[in-house]
């Protein structure tokens, strides 16, 4: 009964010890996964937001380079639009690219279905605001997504100009609107499908207010990989998870249950052993002693000898 009770004994402490310890490997190598998963997917968050800033630096560029060359620095006259607007269209899928002077687009390539039709931007509700933003701030501002006049979402970028001899002097703005789908487009973002990601793409603006761009929102994509582009005034973030979750219930159960049948198995392994060594041990009792006395027989002695 005393040799069952200790077999007993060591197979349960036996039992707890590799559970335990199969529970810290299992741990350790799920944390192992789940950082691995979240530095590939970082990567891929990384590789996107790099592909925007490259496109909307080209972009703002382009505001710079159509304000330089087609404006008179000395008479504030627009000269040569129509060319210097032509060749900057060439290298980029922009849907129009547009002189504001005042603050009402009067130069547009390609041209405004209604030529005379002028757009205040001061004026209307829907544009207003970014326009003083920018006039006020003398930064670029990034509109959007917000419905264009070609009648499909798109982004509105506007750098404000001022005149080189009088700097407090405002002129206008030089503009460059591009649509959602050319953005979304030069990104790949069909790509984030095809590797089964759930994203949120969406613009936050310096008050902190969010505007969706693609994908779900914001809220509900849990524990994000995420990377930002900074903008003038606001910043362009592209959030992602797993299609299927992090899967955390899933690992933990995965964890404990390999870890409680590696268990069981060292536990049988070491009872079996524990119990082959006890029956070594009687049989060799039954060898060297006597039944009657339990003191070392004959054989015994004569093989110490």
């Amino acid at each position: 009964m005393t040799n069952e009770r200790t077999v007993w004994r060591i197979s349960l402490g036996g039992f707890l010890v590799f559970w335990v310890l199969g529970l810290l490997l299992g741990a350790f190598l799920m944390q192992k996964n789940y950082e691995q998963q979240r530095q590939t997917i970082a990567a891929l968050a990384t590789e996107k937001a790099n592909s925007m800033q490259n496109l909307l630096d080209g972009i703002m560029q382009r505001t710079y380079l159509l304000a330089r060359l087609s404006i008179d620095d000395a008479t504030g006259e627009v000269v040569s639009f129509q060319r210097v607007a032509e060749s900057l269209k060439q290298d980029a899928a922009m849907l129009s690219l547009q002189l504001a002077p005042g603050g009402t687009v009067q130069y547009s390539l390609p041209p405004h279905p209604h030529p005379r039709s002028h757009i205040n931007l001061f004026e209307r509700p829907e544009r207003r605001e970014e326009a003083l933003r920018a006039r006020n701030s003398r930064k670029i501002t990034f509109s959007g997504p917000l419905q264009l006049t070609q009648g499909y979402p798109g982004f509105i970028v506007r750098r404000p100009i001022y005149r080189r001899w009088n700097p407090q002097e405002f002129w206008g703005f030089s503009i460059v609107v591009f649509s959602l789908k050319d953005f979304l487009g030069y990104i790949n973002i069909a790509s984030l499908h095809q590797a089964e990601m759930v994203f949120s793409l969406y613009r936050q603006d310096a008050s902190g207010q969010k505007s969706l761009i693609d994908g779900v929102p914001p809220e509900n994509i849990s524990f994000p990989v995420s990377a930002q582009v900074e903008l003038p005034q606001c910043a362009l973030t592209l959030s992602l998870m797993p299609a299927g979750g992090w899967s955390f219930g899933a690992r933990i159960t995965a964890v404990v249950v390999v870890s409680l049948l590696a268990a069981l198995m060292l536990t049988a392994l070491l009872r079996a052993w524990f119990t082959l060594a006890q029956q070594k041990r009687s049989l060799e009792n039954l060898v060297d002693l006597d039944p009657l006395t339990n003191l070392r027989n004959r054989r015994s002695l004569h093989s110490s000898i």
